[in-house]
């Protein structure tokens, strides 16, 4: 990065050079009405410079060089290193695990608990979404009344983004007799304090049907 800011330094140093350059180049052109005055020699020298090749003008340089500019960072950020498998599975185990934590929040009763995981900004996906934390918790908060869980669910896959910054968790939730009723799936973001929370939530029926004979 280092290496970037120095070029770009030295790119809009060039930049500048050439707006002032064209701005010299500007003010002769644009001279005042007495040029047509003096002795011939005067004129003809004046009248040889109006007629030098011009510096591009400004209105078409900026936007050329700036594009060249900018796209020295992009190149930049486009060529960031990719993760190793070791990486992402780290990140798999901390989403796996924010998953049976939050999980955990429904068979311990913690309201307060389930809230922390779900993000301010949560898509809840159900027969009505309920967008954004406070409705959410609103919508799920009867859930949290009675004494046993209506439900409980775990992951069993977990697959996270090259940055290391979201994963989408999905498995199974079952009844309290521990038949199958849905299967959910839930994308996790890391928020800048480090926690994971969840981001969308959608739930499908899920059969627990015997294997079918072959």
């Amino acid at each position: 990065m280092a290496v970037d800011a120095l070029a770009m330094s030295v790119f809009m140093g060039d930049l500048l050079q050439v707006e002032r350059l064209n701005g010299a180049e500007t003010l002769r052109s644009h001279a005042g009405p007495c040029q047509g005055h003096g002795p011939a020699w005067r004129r003809a020298r004046h009248t040889s410079t109006i007629g030098a090749p011009r510096l591009p003008r400004p209105l078409i340089m900026r936007p050329a060089l700036l594009a060249c500019g900018l796209s020295m960072f992009a190149l930049n950020a486009v060529a960031a290193p990719l993760p190793s498998p070791a990486d992402l599975a780290a990140v798999a185990a901390e989403v796996k695990a924010a998953e049976i934590a939050f999980a955990k929040t429904m068979a311990d009763r913690r309201l307060d608990q389930f809230t922390d995981f779900v993000a301010d900004d949560a898509v809840f996906n159900g027969a009505t979404p309920h967008i954004g934390r406070a409705a959410v918790v609103d919508a799920w908060k009867s859930l949290f009344k009675a004494p046993q869980a209506p439900f409980s669910w775990a992951p069993d896959a977990v697959a996270p983004s090259a940055d290391g910054r979201t994963a989408i968790s999905t498995g199974l939730a079952r009844d309290p007799a521990g038949k199958i009723v849905s299967r959910f799936t839930s994308i996790w973001r890391k928020d800048a304090d480090g926690h994971w929370r969840v981001i969308v939530d959608q739930g499908v029926d899920a059969c627990d049907c015997p294997p079918e004979k072959k």
